[in-house]
């Protein structure tokens, strides 16, 4: 034993004291080695809960626009985070706020952030948002769930029914009318070829279909991705593939089932699972430590090179996938308040309470490797002579500023590392209008202006004084001469009203007499008239089949029914009607006319046409009186109308407070020289009384109303111009 000791020593072998003193260099080593295995280990993790202020909502979607802040989109909207805050954020689309829809997709494209809803595809640059699709039936109303942008900028998006991209204008769709249905995923290769998940995978290059190699094997596919090698990489309902450029499939252990795939920039794929989040290593694909182990919903890289995910928990992961150190955050203004009133935009002219006011500038920065930790300065070029340090605070102050230009300067970074490059807010404090050289300048001006029209006013004064006591006696000659005028206007005024009054009561008389006398005449004229009627009849009744003798029998028995309608006419003339007035509807009106003109007129009935305007209010009259009135204008139409075709009763708005009544025919008129006297009593141009057309004229102006005629050889058209509301005459 001691031989073999002693051989392995000489023989150059490790002996035990020397092993003693190697072996702390041994775990030294060790030490130093551990480091490059931890380097090469998964990244670290960073989770976000519902304690940490994250919404209650499963995340569907994740998207980072221009300014960095990340979009988290739900099934009530987005959440906005600067990876320190969560806030609910409605974006305005001209003064219309972009509804809070369900969230499927964001994909951002350059400076622009497409948003994929359940009303359709919102596009966000710098604020303003506008909707497209709208005009487009097959994008019109349709959820777009899938959005990707190819290595050239162009954008594509899936509805359930069809593939388009974004032509710069609009969205063009690809396969035609048909439509490719049921898109679940998109991503393109190296060569420009688009690789599109539905039922199975399809190729397209330049839009046209190509033959997509062993990937046409693989059935329900739900997620697509190409890595930094160009293989592509396919989760389908078997598990999880990849292919190598014109290759076979290469089936990638993994049993939980695959929801979601994204590349990072070093190349390497992160897998989004049912059961957690798996990163793709030369090992294989591993679940990565310390993120959630539950479904992943979401699944984003953002501009920084981190990965995000959503998870079913409810949980947000941010997963640093590159250990490299991180470039600095991009400060971002999200407010101006001046004396405590907010103000937007870049380039501020600004007007503080009392010419020199409080500001105040509120801003952040979007980094997200520690967030928290974040520090700033600030410099307002004009008023600090050096950098400000801040902090960690979010927010800077100043304090009686003069009127004048400045320019803020806002930076950022993390502990330790550079500062980013700044953000720049230009500000104007205007300066109040009594502080202005114009302002003074004014005031000087004002007090020379207001000393030279004092002296001109007494001046004025002076003059007008003498000038009034001048004309004074002219003024009162002036006076004098208007009145007596108007004395002379006035009695002339009176002597007229005293005349027309005399007129009127004379013509009261004169009817009054005239009443009485055709009331005595009608009651000694009435009896004659009944015996000579009841002897026309019995007469007619005897010599009844005498030939010879029935024209006279006729005639006797006319002649005095025309005598009874005459004594009938003196009687309505002679007194005066007591009117019953009531809402009369004039389209109904004017169809009772029609109807009892066709009872009484014949043939000729059938040339009569009624209509009333829409819309007319109702009118305050005697109904009866006024039916009597316009079957009077019909059948005169009718009897004395030569040629006539067509009389048309109608009626019509005269104004907001009076109607229009109007009784037509295209007739050969009425010779001119009887148009003055049409109206008179007793003037007729053919067999009547001649008291029609007065006593329908008297009804019509009992009323408050007019009745006017226009003829010529083109026709006849009596007017009757009635209030709305009746204003009856005194009796």
């Amino acid at each position: 034993m001691s031989h073999d000791n002693g051989s392995l020593g000489a023989g150059g072998t490790m002996s035990r004291p020397i092993l003693r003193r190697t072996l702390p260099l041994t775990f030294l080593l060790l030490a130093l080695a551990l480091p490059a295995r931890a380097a090469a280990d998964p990244p670290a993790v960073i989770t976000w809960t519902t304690d940490s202020g994250l919404p209650a909502e499963r995340i569907s979607a994740i998207g980072q626009d221009h300014d960095g802040y990340l979009y988290l989109g739900s099934e009530h909207g987005l959440t906005r985070f600067d990876g320190v805050r969560f806030a609910e954020h409605r974006l305005r689309m001209q003064r219309i706020e972009m509804p809070a829809n369900p969230v499927h997709a964001m994909e951002r494209a350059g400076d622009v952030l497409w948003i994929g809803t359940s009303d359709g595809i919102f596009r966000v640059e710098k604020e303003r948002v506008g909707r497209f699709g709208a005009r487009n039936p097959r994008l019109r109303g349709r959820a777009m769930r899938v959005l990707h942008t190819d290595r050239t900028g162009k954008l594509w998006g899936a509805t359930a029914t069809g593939l388009f991209s974004w032509t710069g204008s609009g969205f063009q769709e690809l396969g035609g009318n048909g439509g490719i249905r049921g898109v679940v995923a998109l991503t393109d290769g190296p060569d420009d070829s688009l690789w599109v998940a539905t039922g199975r995978v399809l190729r397209f290059q330049d839009g046209t279909p190509q033959d997509p190699g062993a990937a046409d094997d693989l059935l329900a596919p739900s997620a697509l991705a190409i890595d930094g090698a160009g293989e592509l990489w396919v989760g389908h309902a078997a598990g999880l593939a990849r292919i190598p450029p014109g290759g076979d499939a290469i089936d990638v252990p993994l049993a939980p089932l695959v929801t979601a795939l994204v590349r990072d920039r070093a190349g390497s794929i992160w897998i989004g699972t049912s059961l957690g989040l798996y990163h793709a290593g030369p090992d294989g694909a591993t679940l990565v430590p310390d993120a959630p182990v539950a479904g992943v919903t979401a699944l984003a890289l953002d501009r920084e090179g981190h990965v995000w995910a959503a998870f079913l928990s409810g949980a947000l992961a941010r997963v640093r996938a590159e250990p490299s150190a991180p470039e600095p955050p991009e400060p971002v203004l999200e407010e101006v308040l001046v004396d405590g009133t907010p103000r937007g935009g870049r380039d501020l002219a600004l007007r503080p309470k009392g010419g020199s006011g409080r500001l105040e500038v509120r801003y952040t920065a979007i980094g997200f490797c520690a967030p928290a930790s974040i520090e700033f300065r600030y410099r307002l070029e004009g008023w600090d002579g050096d950098w400000v340090y801040a902090g960690a605070a979010r927010s800077a102050r100043w304090g009686g500023l003069p009127p004048d230009r400045y320019r803020l300067l806002i930076e950022a970074r993390y502990p330790g590392g550079e500062w980013s490059s700044p953000a720049v807010v230009r500000l104007r404090l205007r300066p109040r209008f009594y502080q202005t050289w114009w302002f003074k300048l004014a005031c000087v001006a004002s007090l020379i202006a207001t000393l030279g029209v004092m002296y001109w006013v007494r001046v004025r004064r002076l003059y007008a004084r003498s000038r009034r006591l001048a004309a004074a006696l002219s003024d009162r000659d002036r006076d004098l001469d208007v009145a007596r005028k108007a004395l002379d206007a006035s009695e002339s005024s009176v002597g007229a009203r005293v005349e027309a009054e005399v007129r009127a009561a004379r013509e009261t008389e004169r009817l009054a007499a005239y009443g009485q006398m055709v009331a005595g005449v009608a009651h000694e004229v009435r009896q004659p008239l009944f015996a000579l009627s009841t002897v026309a009849f019995v007469l007619g009744d005897k010599l009844r089949g005498r030939e010879d003798l029935a024209p006279q029998v006729d005639m006797l028995d006319r002649e005095v029914k025309r005598m009874a309608a005459m004594m009938d006419d003196l009687l309505e003339y002679a007194r005066r009607p007591n009117l019953l007035l009531s809402q009369v509807e004039l389209q109904s009106l004017l169809d009772e006319t029609l109807d009892l003109c066709r009872a009484e007129g014949g043939p000729a009935a059938a040339l009569l046409r009624a209509s009333a305007a829409p819309g007319l209010p109702e009118v305050t009259m005697d109904r009866a009186r006024m039916l009597q009135v316009l079957v009077n204008l019909v059948n005169n139409a009718q009897r004395h109308a030569q040629g006539a075709t067509t009389i048309t009763v109608s009626a019509a708005a005269d104004g907001p407070d009076r109607v229009r009544i109007e009784v037509c025919d295209d007739g050969a008129g009425i010779p001119p020289d009887a148009l003055p006297q049409l109206f008179e009593p007793f003037f007729t141009t053919g067999k009547g009384t001649g008291l029609g057309l007065a006593i329908a004229k008297r009804i019509v102006d009992i009323h408050g109303g007019s009745l006017t005629v226009v003829s010529d050889t083109n026709g006849t058209r009596f007017t009757l111009g009635l209030p709305v509301v009746a204003k009856v005459e005194p009796s």
